[in-house]
Parts: C-alpha cells; sequence; structure tokens
C-alpha cells in the first residue's frame, strides 16, 4: 500500500509538476525509480526529485528585503544564475559562498548573478553573517522556515546547496565547488 501511494505521488510530482510532500506515517520510506533509488523521509518535497542537472529548476515564493512575496524564477530569468541556499550558522555553506565571491566580481556585468537565500531563526543572524562575509550580492531570508526553501530544494537540515541554472531556468550544475563552477558559468555567458 505505501510502495503504491509513493508511486502514485513520484508520479504526480513528474507529469504534473506538482509540489507534493511525502507525509506516509512518519517513517522513511524508498521506492525504485529508473536508475535511482529515491528516499523519501518526512518534510522533503518530492519535486526536489527532479533538482538534477538537464532539468527545470522549480519556482517557489521567496520573499524581498521589503517584505514582498515573488517567485524565485522572477529574479532568475534570462540570466545565469546561482541559487544558493545557505545560514549564518552553517560553516561549510558561507566558505563555499565567500569562494564564489571572485567570480561574480568577474562575471556579474555578463549576465550572472546570485541568488542567495537564508535559513534562519533570527533576521539579525542572516544579517550579521552577510556583512561579516562581504556579499556582494543581497541575501534573501527564509526566517524560521516560513516558505520551506529547504525542504522544497531537497535540502532538509543539510549544510545548504547551490545550484547553477542557465538562461532558461534549467539547471547545470548543483555543485558548490568554484572551480567546477567556473568554467560552466563562462560557457553559460557564451564565453569558453
Amino acid at each position: 500500500m505505501k510502495e503504491t501511494i509513493l508511486s502514485l505521488l513520484l508520479a504526480l510530482t513528474t507529469s504534473a509538476g506538482a509540489q507534493v510532500k511525502c507525509h506516509i506515517d512518519g517513517r522513511v520510506l524508498t521506492k525504485q525509480w529508473g536508475d535511482d533509488v529515491v528516499i523519501c523521509p518526512m518534510g522533503i518535497d518530492l519535486t526536489a526529485l527532479l533538482l538534477r542537472p538537464g532539468q527545470p529548476y522549480i519556482d517557489y515564493q521567496v520573499r524581498l528585503a521589503d517584505g514582498q512575496l515573488v517567485p524565485v524564477s522572477s529574479l532568475t530569468r534570462g540570466r545565469v544564475a546561482l541559487i544558493d541556499l545557505w545560514a549564518s550558522w552553517c560553516g561549510p555553506c558561507r566558505r563555499h559562498s565567500r569562494a564564489l565571491i571572485p567570480l561574480y566580481n568577474k562575471c556579474k556585468d555578463q549576465g550572472f548573478t546570485v541568488v542567495a537565500i537564508a535559513r534562519e531563526q533570527h533576521a539579525e543572524d542572516m544579517t550579521a553573517a552577510h556583512a561579516r562575509d562581504g556579499y556582494p550580492w543581497p541575501s534573501l531570508l527564509d526566517l524560521q522556515d516560513e516558505l520551506n526553501v529547504w525542504s522544497l530544494n531537497g535540502v532538509g537540515n543539510a549544510g545548504g546547496a547551490m545550484f547553477l541554472l542557465n538562461r532558461d531556468g534549467n539547471i547545470l550544475s548543483r555543485s558548490t565547488d568554484v572551480q567546477e563552477l567556473e568554467p560552466l558559468i563562462r560557457k553559460a555567458l557564451g564565453g569558453e
């Protein structure tokens, strides 16, 4: 029965692009899906299973500094964009973000942007970490998981994530390594 429900949820997510959450009696379920074994813990949005290179990136609401909710696609449309999911308490996230600064500064005038979304319990933690690390891009805030951005991206309580998108909104990479990202960004911007 549970396997049938999970199969149905996966089919709905794949065919309709629906954002369906796995809430089947609180246990972790697995399902063979193509060559992959899908693990679906509570609270991880099944849409996140589609977040792989070559696939379109998902759309969801983010809150701007003025409090307005907008689709994340409105911030990336027509640009080579890196979605940077980070938090003040996440050391690896912050190291990866700091390493991205020189590349961002080289490519920002060619159509490259960073959409940083911080997951925080207190807004001032994001503000302080952003200033301390010297990020040249603005950071959006998912305060107390109000918008469930990490869950929608399949990150759960892990140490953040990055998604590199081309101008059409398709995922080019999920790497957090700037040395891997740089040639992909340059190629997507039209260079080699």
